[in-house]
């Protein structure tokens, strides 16, 4: 792409930025052993990448992609590829869309043992993701009445611990509400799930939504429908079908606050959700929490950009109105290989079950004349639906047990203090807390990192950083990691 895509293209705005990253490290753990087994290194990576982001009238489109070779001592060489990408097609102005996005990164086998931090590391416990999903759609609008969007999504999964494809239909009805305060909405959505190691599995989903504004900032929505399930429950007596129904109430007070409660019960039992946010003029504050059944492999697909990106979208979004260029401000401030790595380790585990997901996440970035804080705190409690007997080979024969439920916390902060126009320094924290109430098992991890680093030219940047790893656990092993790093970022 960075050779048929032009620098500038006229009628659209495009960029193709060509990237290199060296880095020489230091790691007195390498493979993230206990401390009797801890082997210490030399790692060399060479990482050419590109990024491109475009805006025409008929594509918007960002990718980033980066090839690691790495190199340690006394260790076999390594090539890594990084990929996160996603694109929006006009074919049919108003008319007919196509959404595209894949990605390629390290994940976690399990939630307990070593755990991702980059790809330097050699852990056993990590495997290559490949995720990818095409999506087009219909959206057709009639008159005094509503739109519809009718929309086909194929995904597909793979890596060594997990193979999968899911190929789902949606149909979406949304009253126009011109002519009245009330509104109204309607959706049927059917999955079809094929899991290597599984039967298909079926989902289906029909709903009714109506919305009522009490005040000019006030409204309450109520929603009723069907879902069905066909996957194995865990219980012969377990329920994977029935009728749901929530009530909940909205408040907008102002552009830059929102704040949606509501409540209800699924078959699976009662359910709750939150989605708050409020965004100053030097700061952002969100609130999500949700209730679902899900799967791995269904996250894997729907994953994004990371977090931090999103935070400093929205702490931006005034003093950068366009969207690509305070992408392209997020990206700098990340920096590429930060950015399209982020997504190294952020699930529990590879699974091939159904479970339920109760989920929560708080996160608030705040800026200053000179520096940039980011802080987020999570809660994810995951408990098997779907019978246990089937599970990943890469998980060993306890995972079943170990993994039938989890609890995380997770908590982290990140402080960049801009000390001039060239020079920058940074300081980031994360501690997660992961229990498996089956088996008692808890896992705790650490991670702090220091570094500074330097613009040299408009096209250079170097930065060196000082970690430390903890790691301990109740019942496997602890270990413990220091590594010191040099870089050199080349931006053509």
């Amino acid at each position: 792409m960075a050779l048929v895509l032009p620098h500038r293209a006229s009628g659209a705005d495009w960029t193709v930025q060509p990237t290199l990253a060296l880095r020489e490290s230091y790691s007195d753990n390498l493979r993230l052993a206990p401390s009797q087994d801890a082997q210490s290194a030399w790692i060399s990576e060479v990482s050419p990448g590109v990024a491109v982001t475009g805006n025409s009238q008929r594509l918007k489109l960002n990718l980033a992609y980066q090839i690691q070779k790495i190199v340690a001592q006394s260790e076999a060489d390594r090539l890594n590829q990084q990929l996160a990408a996603s694109a929006t097609a006009i074919l049919l102005t108003d008319r007919i869309f196509i959404d595209l996005q894949s990605s390629i990164s390290q994940q976690n086998n399990s939630a307990f043992g070593p755990q991702l931090v980059d790809n330097t590391y050699i852990t056993g416990n990590q495997s290559t993701l490949k995720a990818n999903s095409i999506s087009p759609y219909l959206r057709y609008r009639w008159n005094g009445i509503g739109s519809t969007t009718l929309r086909y999504t194929h995904g597909s999964v793979r890596s060594d611990a997990l193979s999968a494809q899911t190929d789902a239909l949606l149909l979406d009805l949304v009253g126009d509400n011109s002519a009245r305060r009330w509104n109204w909405s309607a959706n049927y959505s059917q999955k079809k799930n094929h899991d290597s190691t599984l039967p298909p599995v079926t989902i289906s989903n029909a709903a009714l939504s109506l919305n009522f504004p009490l005040v000019n900032t006030v409204g309450l929505f109520l929603t009723t429908g069907y879902e069905k399930s066909d996957y194995e429950a865990a219980s012969t007596s377990t329920q994977v079908a029935g009728r749901s129904r929530s009530v909940g109430v909205s408040w907008n007070p102002s552009p830059r606050t929102s704040v949606v409660l509501s409540a209800g019960k699924r078959y699976f039992g009662n359910t709750y959700a939150v989605n708050a946010s409020h965004r100053r003029h030097n700061s952002v504050w969100n609130i999500v929490y949700s209730e679902d059944i899900t799967t791995n492999y269904a996250q894997f697909l729907v994953q994004s950009r990371s977090d931090t990106s999103a935070l400093l979208n929205q702490l931006w979004q005034v003093s950068i109105p366009d969207p690509i260029l305070r992408q392209q401000a997020v990206d700098v401030y990340l920096g590429i290989a930060q950015l399209i790595g982020s997504g190294a380790g952020n699930l529990n585990y590879f699974s091939h079950r159904y479970f339920l997901q109760k989920q929560l996440n708080l996160s608030s970035a705040l800026s200053g004349p000179r520096s940039t804080l980011v802080l987020s705190l999570s809660s994810n409690r995951n408990k098997a639906q779907s019978n246990t007997n089937i599970e990943s080979p890469l998980l060993g024969p306890n995972a079943s047990l170990l993994e039938e439920q989890t609890h995380r916390i997770a908590a982290n902060a990140s402080w960049n203090w801009r000390m001039s126009s060239r020079n920058s320094f940074n300081l980031s924290a994360s501690a997660d807390k992961i229990n498996s109430p089956s088996t008692g098992r808890t896992d705790n991890n650490l991670v702090a990192n220091i570094g500074i680093s330097r613009q040299f030219q408009p096209g250079l940047q170097g930065s060196v950083d000082l970690r430390r790893i903890l790691h301990t656990s109740n019942e496997g092993p602890s270990y413990r990691e220091s590594s010191l790093r040099a870089a050199l970022n080349f931006h053509f």
